[in-house]
């Protein structure tokens, strides 16, 4: 119902009961919290939520990631180490 409701409106939605998968791991010892295993899951379903309902958002990180310092000295090193047929632009 949530989901639909949340479609409906045009809303990102993300599933943060289910992010837990019913593991008890990831609950609180007072039974009804998030503990911080469950944090973590439970802000990796939203993030996931974020990037899936706005690909333009993962789509401008990229961008603003092609051209930085850090990326030129790694491809540097990945083009000296890195087998041609493990390249993620020839794939």
């Amino acid at each position: 119902m949530l989901r639909e409701a949340t479609r409906d409106l045009n809303c990102i939605h993300a599933d943060a009961w289910a992010a837990e998968g019913g593991c008890g791991w990831g609950v609180h010892n007072d039974g009804v919290h998030a503990n911080r295993i469950g944090n973590l899951l439970i802000a990796h379903r939203v993030l996931e939520a974020i990037v899936h309902g706005c690909p333009e958002l993962a789509a401008n990180v990229l961008r603003r990631d092609a051209d930085t310092e850090w990326t030129r000295i790694t491809g540097q090193i990945k083009d000296k180490v890195v087998e041609p047929v493990h390249r993620w632009e020839d794939a």
